[in-house]
């Protein structure tokens, strides 16, 4: 009897074995197949490095009208912001808070003087000061013209994780300063919009994806959908919207969104704007920032197309002072706009956030 127990041990110890095989085989195999995503965190900088960070990307964005010098301030580093065109300190206050913010750092204080019109900001982390910026509002000489150069903003959408090319092509693109993603993650220097999808005609055959804002959702339940959207990364620039073709044309919805855009002061981006759409409307009613694209680059457009929408696109800025690109973040349309971004063009338009073409 024993022997017949001890006969049968091996038959039952051979599944458990092979089925631990089995999992450490997987494993194994899923650990050198996995790649990290477009937005994966990098390794903590350190404060010095956040610091030189934001004071690179702020010393970059001389847009028309800012003149950034450096400056000495004390023990800490300084720049001085010159404003020609007498912005108010509000706006510029916030998208400095915004970039420091995707930088890794907090305002530590801001000191406001009227009667000279002069605005000082401390940057730094854990009450530690790294970064003082002087904002002062001038008036030009006859000697100082102000500057004329078109802006426009390049817009990026659609990314790939497991498109290496892709990533990149984006990195080698600092003039590409808004991404608008559909995932959490962050990406330093640059300003994200979260894709905000919205019933279409044809829905549920057509499906934006998870979350979609629909027409027969309560307030409460939009809000949330909102709510949850707006959590998606840290200090988002707004929202693009994504399809839609439906949910635009409600006065109801459209109003919602906008007057949660306005109370955080987001910008709503309509790629394509439509002449049914209400969105436009609800946000001049709301005060919401709103935008549509210039030139819409097609997720499936032809490189020769896409290339032609980009030159196209620059024209249009030589024209109107002003132009807002939107491409997909695919290797050979990237690969096309660092061609058409010669020397000549990077030094004939300034190229700015999102933010800075937003209107009322």
């Amino acid at each position: 009897m024993i022997k017949r127990q001890k006969k049968n041990i091996i038959p039952r110890l051979i599944v458990p074995v092979i089925f631990a095989v089995l999992l450490v085989v997987l494993g194994y195999r899923a650990a050198i197949r996995w790649k990290p995503s477009v937005f994966k965190r990098s390794p903590r900088p350190t404060p010095r490095q956040s610091a030189e960070r934001f004071r690179s990307l702020v010393l970059s964005r001389s847009d028309s009208g800012f003149v950034v010098k450096l400056r000495a301030a004390d023990s800490i580093a300084g720049l001085t912001i010159s404003d020609y065109q007498d912005r108010s300190f509000v706006l510029t206050n916030l998208a400095l808070l915004r970039q420091a913010r995707a930088c890794g750092l907090d305002l530590l204080s801001a000191v406001e003087d009227r009667k000279r019109q002069s605005l000082d900001l401390v940057y730094g982390l854990a009450n530690r000061p790294l970064l003082a910026i002087a904002i002062r509002k001038r008036t030009r000489t006859a000697a100082e013209p102000p500057a004329a150069r078109p802006r426009i903003a390049l817009v990026a959408y659609g990314f790939s994780d497991a498109d290496k090319a892709a990533r990149a092509a984006l990195a080698k693109r600092p003039e590409i300063r808004t991404l608008v993603v559909d995932r959490p993650g962050s990406a330093a220097g640059r300003e994200l919009l979260v894709s905000l999808p919205l019933e279409p005609i044809g829905y549920p055959k057509e499906d934006p994806g998870p979350g979609t804002i629909l027409l027969d959702d309560s307030e409460s339940r939009i809000g949330a959908k909102l709510a949850k959207c707006f959590q998606l990364v840290p200090q988002p620039a707004g929202f693009a919207a994504e399809a839609g073709s439906r949910a635009l044309k409600d006065k109801r919805i459209t109003s919602l969104v906008m007057r949660f855009c306005a109370d955080r002061t987001l910008v709503f981006l309509e790629p394509r704007f439509t002449a049914n759409s209400l969105a436009r409307e609800q946000a001049a009613l709301s005060g919401c920032p709103f935008l549509t694209a210039t030139v819409y680059v097609e997720n499936k457009a032809s490189l020769p197309s896409a290339a032609a929408l980009i030159q196209s696109a620059l024209q249009h800025a030589r024209r109107n002072k002003t132009a807002l690109l939107m491409f997909p973040a695919r290797a050979d349309v990237l690969g096309a706009l660092g061609k058409a971004l010669t020397r000549d063009v990077l030094a004939e338009f300034e190229f700015v956030d999102i933010s800075q073409l937003r209107e009322k």
